[in-house]
């Protein structure tokens, strides 16, 4: 017979000195605080960055030349670290940061400790988009001190959670002020036709709604076993024309995927990268989900191709792109990974995963998206200036959409 907590007798409470009594009561809102955002399915993420009167400043990147000031209106220049994971299994603690450029050596000669003891010296790791510094250590608290270059500041460290999609079809995306609509219509096609049962939301800074309005959204939609809002706040990068390789400083995008495949994807069966303005076809009734168990890389890429609404409305749907253009430029791939793949343990980027090209593993005779020009705030570039006296109803498109959204 399991005793309870009620028939063992009650042990002696611990007096706690001042400052072990402020740790503990730190510690115990911390957790509570962690309940509520689980079970809300919404997590914030703020990192650590120079304040603005610091005057630090990242450069931009070594290919990256800036022709207009407004560059620097978008480009994260302050941000150090996105991200502190422990992974209790390696035990290694994980700081995931933009480029470090000319932060390098000023990052790698700060002082880092856990409990006032300083953690030994890390290993760096260079990614593509994203730098890592990787420390041996046992986690004996949620708060990592860093001191750098005369700057100091305490940032939380979160666990690895690989059991919140542990064998799911998880779909992934990055998302600024999509419309609430077009959230819904993207999942509940995933769901319908990839079988898709769980979602990882990142949502950057939306000011049309809120995060709890987004994951009621989401939670609105059937089919999904685990739903998980993750809100940042961090610059997403510069803007199309502002320098010559403008998009070398759009670091967001891949770092946050490389974060959280690290923190929560380890386990699952599978992961979906597509955009809100994505649908993934599956060719002859085969879910992509279903392909990529048996792809022998344990990856599947598909191009894009542009689809596009004819009607000029206040507000479009995915079910409205039914019309293209003949012989179009087809969009760079997307893809669905297993984690326990080769694929899987390379470094993630938005088109591709590392060391695998497009060509040959992308078949695009099998699959492709559907890129739906008109859901988008057009946050790049107006994607509602259209010469629709060129565009031609595609039937196949028109048939697969109205079958799956009336």
């Amino acid at each position: 017979m399991v005793s309870t907590d009620a028939e063992r007798p009650a042990k002696p409470r611990k007096l706690l000195a001042p400052r072990d009594l402020v740790v503990a009561q730190k510690n115990a809102v911390s957790t509570q605080i962690a309940e509520k955002i689980m079970k809300n399915g919404i997590v914030s993420i703020d990192g650590m960055a120079f304040p603005d009167s610091d005057p630090h400043r990242r450069i931009a990147p070594p290919r990256c030349k800036v022709t207009d000031p407004t560059f620097w209106d978008g480009y994260d220049s302050k941000t150090l670290f996105y991200m502190a994971i422990f992974n209790k299994n390696k035990q290694e603690l994980t700081l995931f940061a933009p480029p470090l450029l000319n932060f390098h050596s000023i990052v790698l000669s700060g002082r880092y400790s856990i409990d006032g003891v300083a953690l030994s010296r890390p290993k760096y790791r260079k990614g593509y988009m994203f730098d890592r510094l990787i420390f041996r250590c046992k986690l004996a608290s949620k708060l990592l001190q860093v001191d750098i270059d005369g700057f100091s500041a305490g940032m939380p460290i979160t666990e690895t959670e690989p059991e919140l999609f542990a064998g799911s079809k998880l779909v992934y995306t990055l998302s600024r002020n999509n419309e609430l609509t077009w959230v819904r219509d993207w999942l509940h096609w995933n769901h319908k036709v990839h079988g898709a049962d769980a979602v990882l939301f990142v949502d950057n800074a939306s000011t049309a709604y809120g995060t709890e309005e987004l994951a009621a959204t989401i939670a609105s939609v059937p089919g999904y076993r685990s739903a998980l809002v993750v809100s940042v706040p961090f610059k997403f990068g510069p803007g199309i024309g502002t320098g010559f390789k403008s998009g070398d400083g759009n670091f967001l995008q891949t770092a946050l995927m490389n974060a959280f495949w690290h923190r929560y994807m380890s386990t699952a069966k599978a992961m979906l990268n597509v955009d809100i303005d994505e649908l993934m076809i599956a060719p002859n009734g085969l879910g992509i989900f279903d392909a990529v168990l048996t792809a022998p890389w344990g990856i599947v890429m598909a191009s894009g191709t542009w689809r596009y609404a004819q009607q000029t409305m206040s507000a479009y749907r995915h079910a409205d792109h039914f019309y293209k253009i003949e012989n179009d430029i087809p969009c760079p791939p997307k893809y669905c990974v297993r984690p326990d793949s080769v694929a899987g343990r390379r470094i993630l980027k938005l088109h591709a995963v590392k060391n695998f090209k497009r060509v040959p593993f992308v078949d695009r005779s099998t699959w492709y998206f559907l890129h739906c020009r008109n859901v988008s705030t057009s946050w790049k570039y107006d994607r509602n200036q259209i010469d629709r006296s060129i565009l031609v109803e595609d039937h196949d498109t028109r048939n697969t959409l109205l079958s799956m959204f009336g």
